[in-house]
């Protein structure tokens, strides 16, 4: 029984530390975008529909200055990288694993996406982080 629940515990945690290949942003002729969401995993993105586009609440720098302060506000979430554009953190919803999450700043609109890294037993963790962030940023609670 031990080594069942051992092994299965492994293989959960071997399948949430894998970084996906669908990051970053793709340039396509003169824009980029948000790469597009892996089949094999549970994510949300504007660009799919499966989630709304933001509308920016001032210019782009002072977007992205609310932003940073959002996912620092959130012990979970950690910024990996950020550029003029373009933002990308994780967040670790604990059992439910590690969510990679990222925004991409476009003149008139914000792209987001969130990906879980695990195929299964999200919980809906990655949709309920995009709605809290978001929330904040439209409350200006940063």
């Amino acid at each position: 029984m031990k080594v069942l629940l051992m092994s299965s515990l492994f293989f959960l945690a071997s399948c949430q530390m894998q970084e996906p290949k669908s990051l970053g942003p793709v340039q396509k002729e003169d824009s980029f975008f948000l790469a597009p969401c892996s089949t094999e995993r549970v994510c949300l993105s504007s660009y799919e529909g499966s989630f709304e586009k933001i509308k920016p609440l001032g210019s782009i720098a002072e977007s992205m200055i609310a932003f940073e302060k959002i996912f620092k506000s959130f012990d979970e979430l950690n910024i990996v990288k950020k550029d003029e554009k373009y933002i990308y953190a994780t967040y670790d919803a604990g059992f439910s694993g590690i969510f990679d999450l990222e925004l991409l700043f476009e003149g008139e609109e914000i792209n987001i996406k969130s990906q879980a890294r695990a195929k299964y037993l999200t919980f809906n963790k990655g949709k309920k982080l995009l709605n809290k962030i978001v929330f904040k940023y439209y409350q200006r609670d940063y």
